[in-house]
């Protein structure tokens, strides 16, 4: 009795500092993420009004009304690198934007992502709308984020009771997610990535009570469906529970693994095609005319730009081009000893931990994953969009809650218990000295 009170304690702590702090960036950042938060928005509203984004189309009113009236959290010589043409998008009081002066030519680059991300928080954000006084759909829309954050915060609660973490490690390590400048950059503005890691953590999850016989065979398989139907990146996390269940394939029983993996490929095969048929009905144009895809275009690509991004997202919580309130030293400091962190925690875990045991599979499988995820990527641009584009670290968002379980072992060390509460207490004071001052 005790220990459940503790644990509900615990656990309604950590939820509260995550909502507080979530609170605290959205209160303190008006302006569009660049990360393609004003496509992503347009999406977000024609699908609000039950229409699809058909490859080709431009951006709608509403979108181009707020990027015009926020602005764009990215310094003008950054946005001009960027996106490839320097800024100049009209005034807020402009009667007619013209949709050619926005990001990309004012063509809505994010078509190609499937619409569950955007239905499911268009409706979480009429609904937030309806009961607040909030007016902006754009800020309902991140609002209703809080939704996945939520998620993320129940899944990766229970994914640590897999490796018997106590109550308080699960509540500083979830803590350390939450500060994590690129997911609270992800968290915060409007896109499928905000998704990702609840999606990681309900991937590793469903896979590891299934291996122990707590959970259903179709409980992955449709997980793993839903996952590339949120977006196609986190394929990736869909590949490094595999990769865990091959590794136990010994324990688990080879056939048992075999026929789950083969389900967990249909489910993925079946939301992807069927999106991909939905995608090119809809589409206006070819693709190779996007500007996006028509910059990064090449007839050909070689073995050193495959293998350049071997370490792209080695670690994905590092923020490639953060707003201001995320740039302090502090801030700094903390991203830079959450990626040792995870490495560190990664390399320990295949290395050190026992041979056979679930800590050596999974650190073996992140390991892999995050060195394998960068190349996987461009190949995958290459042969779906004869474009080589660099891979952003967020594309292995779904990888995190892996990492943070591997971070259980050597838990019971007094000494790490404590670095790590300092590193997590580093991040809470530099996310709201951000949120506070602006920078």
């Amino acid at each position: 009795m005790a220990r459940a009170r503790s644990d509900r304690l615990a656990l309604a702590g950590v939820t509260l500092l995550a909502v507080v702090l979530f609170g605290m960036y959205l209160a303190a950042h008006s302006e569009l993420s660049y990360v393609d938060e004003v496509q992503h928005f347009d999406y977000l509203e024609r699908i609000a009004h039950g229409h699809l984004v058909a490859r080709g189309q431009t951006l709608g009113r509403p979108a181009m009304e707020e990027l015009a009236c926020r602005g764009i959290d990215v310094p003008p010589a950054e946005y001009e690198r960027f996106y490839g043409a320097a800024e100049r998008v009209p005034a807020c009081d402009d009667p007619g934007p013209d949709p050619s002066r926005f990001p990309e030519g004012g063509v809505n680059q994010v078509a190609v992502h499937p619409p569950v991300y955007y239905a499911v928080t268009g409706v979480l954000a009429r609904i937030v709308q309806a009961i607040t006084p909030i007016g902006s759909l754009l800020t309902a829309a991140r609002v209703a984020n809080l939704v996945w954050l939520l998620l993320a915060i129940a899944f990766l609660w229970s994914l640590l009771a897999e490796f018997s973490a106590s109550s308080p490690v699960r509540a500083i390590l979830i803590a350390l997610v939450v500060t994590a400048p690129q997911l609270v950059q992800m968290m915060g503005s409007v896109s499928p990535d905000a998704a990702a890691l609840a999606v990681g953590g309900a991937l590793l999850l469903f896979g590891m009570r299934w291996e122990r016989g707590a959970a259903p065979g179709w409980a992955l398989p449709a997980a793993a469906g839903v996952a590339v139907a949120i977006k196609e990146t986190n394929a990736i996390g869909v590949a490094l529970v595999l990769l865990y269940l091959v590794i136990r394939g010994r324990r688990i029983g080879p056939r048992r693994v075999t026929l789950q993996a083969l389900a967990v490929v249909i489910a993925i095969g079946v939301a992807a095609g069927t999106w991909l048929v939905i995608e090119n009905a809809v589409a206006t144009v070819p693709t190779r005319t996007i500007p996006f895809v028509a910059r990064f275009q090449t007839d050909s690509i070689d073995a050193d730009s495959i293998v350049s991004q071997v370490g792209a997202v080695v670690s994905p919580v590092r923020s490639w081009l953060p707003p201001d309130l995320l740039r302090s030293p502090a801030t700094a400091l903390h991203g830079t000893l959450l990626d040792v962190l995870f490495i560190g925690a990664a390399a320990a875990a295949a290395i050190g931990a026992a041979r056979g045991s679930r800590l050596a599979a999974l650190g073996g499988s992140e390991a892999a994953a995050m060195l394998v995820a960068g190349p996987a990527f461009v190949v995958s641009n290459y042969v779906l969009l004869h474009i080589f584009v660099v891979i952003p670290q967020r594309y292995g968002l779904s990888l995190v809650p892996g990492l943070v379980a591997l971070i259980t072992f050597g838990t019971e060390k007094r000494w790490l218990r404590a670095v790590l509460a300092l590193i997590c207490t580093l991040g809470v004071v530099a996310l709201v000295q951000g949120a506070v001052t602006g920078s």
